[in-house]
């Protein structure tokens, strides 16, 4: 007895004291456990015999089954090996948002959950397998005044993360040690909140003077 599950043989033939193989049924969105006769357990769920065949009269057994589970990750689109959050889904539930603080990236404002192929994910559709959602986020920009001296300064918005050390090698190195030249002066280096701006240093998640 397949229960609501279909199989290819509703019969099967055994042999006393032998091991014995049964069809395994099928039922969507369910793992077939084994065949039961009562609350016995007498085959896997490959429909491979847990024991010899002892009976000495034909019986039903019945199918057994269980809610096949998947995981939903949401992750950065970005770097899609940084998971964000991951919720366990039995077959036929559907997919509900996850919290808003997951929706929170230092530097970054988040757009929207997406498919893989940049559509919006829709919430409410039903699982019927592992699912990955791909969280879409837009970096930031923010202010950079970089002061050279006490009357000439610049000020630039750049996006989070920005290389300061690049930009003032770039750009203000030359800038600062052009004004010290003039005053007599020696250059140092440029400093971000009394730190020295180092091969590395990037901009914040907020405004900075350099």
């Amino acid at each position: 007895n397949p229960g609501e599950g279909t199989v290819s043989s509703s019969t099967a033939d055994v042999t006393y004291d032998k091991p014995y193989n049964l069809p395994v049924p099928a039922r969507e969105g369910y793992n077939f456990l084994g065949w039961y006769l009562g609350n016995t357990q007498v085959t896997e769920g490959d429909g491979k015999s847990k024991n010899k065949w002892t009976m000495t009269e034909s019986v039903t057994l019945e199918a057994r089954y269980a809610l096949k589970e998947y995981t939903v990750k949401f992750v950065d689109k970005d770097h899609p090996s940084d998971i964000l959050y991951s919720a366990a889904y039995k077959h036929f539930e559907t997919v509900t948002r996850p919290d808003a603080q997951y929706e929170n990236k230092t530097g970054y404002t988040f757009v929207e959950w997406q498919n893989a192929d940049g559509t919006p994910y829709v919430f409410g559709a039903t699982v019927t397998g592992d699912i990955t959602v791909y969280g879409k986020f837009d970096v930031n920009s923010y202010t950079v005044t970089v002061v050279i001296s006490p009357t000439e300064s610049y000020t630039e918005t750049l996006p989070y993360g920005t290389n300061l050390y690049d930009l003032i090698a770039k750009t203000y190195e030359s800038k600062a040690k052009a004004y010290a030249t003039e005053g007599n002066r020696r250059y140092l280096y440029f400093t971000v909140n009394g730190e020295r701006v180092v091969s590395g240093t990037t901009l914040g998640a907020t405004s900075t003077t350099v």
